[in-house]
């Protein structure tokens, strides 16, 4: 089963690295085993990193124990920061921001601006924004994720239920074209 994203998130991590133009991102959520990545985009995203359990260190430490955003350019071989944002490795620049306004529910973490730039003041004002906002979002949601069948496992399991019970699967395929749209 693969994990499926809430669009809230998803659009926060989206617009972070489309505002900052960072190359790597993910949303972290607060659970008693550590963060857990809630949404993903670049190189996090093609790492297929949602729903790992990270355990904080760098800049995701600070901003958990001080509830406040930093950015950061880490040395090559700052073993603190590696994997930061998703990244593999160490990336040339961090940001991070928490989320939450009466204690920190988690985190928004970016890295990797073009031409190992740093991130700005204007990008740690426009990714905490969004940070707050995912704090609101993580306040209003009870934490449970959404697990969701693949394409692949259901197709799978379609077939071997068509083997077994033929009128049970032909009584789930009415009602999935139906769900598509599509005519019995």
């Amino acid at each position: 089963m693969s994990a499926s994203v809430r669009p809230t998130y998803q659009a926060i991590v989206d617009q972070a690295t489309a505002v900052t133009g960072a190359g790597t991102a993910w949303l972290l959520r607060s659970t008693a085993d550590g963060l857990v990545v809630a949404a993903t985009a670049g190189l996090a995203a093609q790492r297929r990193l949602l729903g790992s359990i990270i355990v904080p260190t760098g800049a995701q430490g600070y901003v958990l124990s001080s509830g406040q955003p930093v950015a950061l350019m880490p040395q090559p071989t700052d073993p603190a920061n590696d994997g930061a944002a998703g990244h593999p490795g160490v990336p040339t620049s961090v940001l991070a921001a928490p989320c939450g306004n009466e204690s920190v529910l988690g985190l928004l973490e970016l890295a990797a601006k073009p031409s190992a730039s740093p991130f700005t003041f204007d990008d740690i004002e426009a990714v905490s924004a969004l940070a707050s906002i995912a704090g609101a979002a993580f306040s209003e949601d009870d934490g449970t994720t959404l697990d969701v069948v693949s394409p692949a496992e259901l197709a799978t399991e379609l077939e071997r239920l068509a083997t077994a019970d033929p009128a049970r699967y032909a009584d789930t395929a009415r009602v999935i074209e139906s769900l598509l749209g599509q005519g019995a």
